[in-house]
């Protein structure tokens, strides 16, 4: 039987073994789960406006990996991406995601 320091010690090092592997050479990309999106105009010149995102970013070692906007005429796409480390053992805890995005 462990005792108490080296039980300790054992379960530190598998939670960091487990969750500090964003770095590894061949992340999953994928696209965050968009729950609801708000657009506001900004009374500005021109005008401008800012869409208030709100979602889900994966588990608890997925991280942001990119926000890209396209435009065609009135027609504004924005695509949000995550990132998260092959075979990781990560935590089942949802990561929440909130932007302003001009």
């Amino acid at each position: 039987m462990l005792e108490r320091p080296a039980l300790l010690a054992a379960l530190v090092l598998t939670t960091a073994v487990g969750c500090s592997s964003l770095t590894a050479p061949d992340p999953v990309i994928g696209q965050v789960h968009i729950e609801r999106v708000d657009v506001r105009i900004l009374e500005s010149a021109p005008p401008q406006a800012v869409a208030h995102v709100e979602g889900v970013l994966g588990d608890g070692c997925t991280e942001l990996h990119s926000v890209e906007q396209r435009r065609s005429g009135n027609t504004v796409e924005v695509t949000i991406r995550n990132q998260r480390p092959r075979d990781a053992i990560c935590t089942m805890i949802a990561k929440l995601y909130q932007a302003d995005i001009r």
